[in-house]
C-alpha cells in the first residue's frame, strides 16, 4: 500500500468516522441508554451501569467547562432515569493518594496503549486545536508519571 492509498483510506474514514457514531447514538437511544450528545450508559449486570463518553458526532469540541457541564448533565438525567441503579465511571475516575489508591507498574506496551488512546482522545477533541493546545496537552501526558502506573 503506497502513501496516497493511506491518505485516501484515511480520508474516508474521517468522513465516514461522525455517521457511524451517529448511528450508535441512535441504536443507544432506541436502547434507552443515551443520557445526552456526549454520555452514553452501557449495562455491566446486577442493576450497575457504566458511563461512557460517546459523542454524537464522533468529535467533540467543549471546552472544561462546557464538559462538566455535560457530565453533570449526563449523571442528573441517569439518576432520573434509573434511581436505583448504580453508575460506575472507570474511564472518567480522578483518584490521588489521598482517596487511598493503589499504584501498580505497567509494562511498556500497556502504557504505549494508554498513551495512544490519550493521545487519540486529546485529537477528537476540537476545541484543542486553538493556539495548538492539543501539543502542549499531549507533552504534558506523555511526561505524566500516572500513565507509567495504573491506578486501581
Amino acid at each position: 500500500m503506497n502513501i496516497t492509498d493511506q491518505l485516501i483510506s484515511l480520508g474516508v474514514m474521517v468522513i465516514i468516522f461522525p455517521f457511524v457514531c451517529f448511528g450508535n447514538s441512535i441504536i443507544q437511544r432506541f436502547k434507552g441508554r443515551y443520557l445526552n450528545n456526549y454520555f452514553v450508559v452501557k449495562y455491566l449486570g446486577g442493576n450497575e451501569y457504566e458511563l461512557f463518553l460517546q459523542p454524537t458526532w464522533g468529535y467533540y469540541h467543549a471546552s472544561e467547562r462546557k464538559f462538566y457541564r455535560k457530565l453533570v448533565e449526563a449523571v442528573t438525567v441517569f439518576e432520573q432515569g434509573y434511581p436505583d441503579a448504580r453508575l460506575i465511571a472507570q474511564s472518567l475516575m480522578f483518584t490521588s493518594i489521598r482517596r487511598e489508591s493503589q499504584v501498580v507498574p505497567v509494562n511498556r506496551f500497556l502504557r504505549f496503549g494508554y498513551l495512544l488512546s490519550t493521545d487519540l482522545t486529546i485529537l477528537l477533541n476540537l476545541a484543542n486545536y486553538r493556539d495548538f493546545k492539543f501539543i502542549r496537552l499531549m507533552k504534558k501526558a506523555h511526561r505524566s508519571e500516572v500513565l507509567k502506573h495504573i491506578i486501581l
